[in-house]
């Protein structure tokens, strides 16, 4: 265990380094990376949106829908470029990124995920997972914009930040 946090610790700062040298990494790739750093999160799924990954299942309208929109897509979403999701089906955690066409746009995509965010915060409160609802939090970097709700949300945010 301690070995593969090693080699984690190791190698996450070259992967971070390798993507903020591109222009747009993939969303995917950045929340592989992103879950490395809490090596201990609950067992979940990674999802991409808009561009297609093999590490990833695409995730699809309905469930966007049911995610941001009460039933429908909420109009806000065509400011996105490209995202992915790594959801838990057991726990609150959640990490949500997406790409954005433009810095207006990851303003509008915020404001969508702090939506999502209190709906998360209202679903799980009084179930035993306080740590990762307290340190829900929304990042807006550039053109990226991320929901996390994790038991280090800030690191999170922080690890984001050396991306853009």
């Amino acid at each position: 265990m301690k070995t593969k946090r090693w080699l984690a610790a190791l190698l996450l700062p070259l992967l971070l380094f390798t993507l903020s040298c591109s222009e747009k990494a993939l969303p995917t790739d950045v929340v592989a990376a992103l879950c490395e750093v809490e090596s201990d999160h609950p067992i979940g799924t990674l999802y991409s949106y808009r561009v297609s990954s093999s590490d990833a299942e695409l995730i699809g309208d309905k469930m966007l829908c049911a995610m941001f929109g009460d039933g429908k897509l909420p109009s806000v979403i065509d400011e996105v470029e490209s995202g992915a999701f790594y959801l838990s089906p057991t726990h609150p955690y959640e990490i949500t990124l997406f790409y954005t066409k433009s810095r207006d746009g990851a303003k509008k995509v915020a404001q969508m995920c702090l939506l999502r965010k209190e709906a998360i915060i209202r679903a799980w409160s009084g179930k035993g997972y306080d740590e990762y609802l307290q340190n829900a939090e929304v990042t807006v970097c550039g053109r990226w914009v991320m929901l996390s709700v994790s038991h280090d949300a800030k690191e999170l945010a922080h690890r984001l930040d050396r991306l853009t």
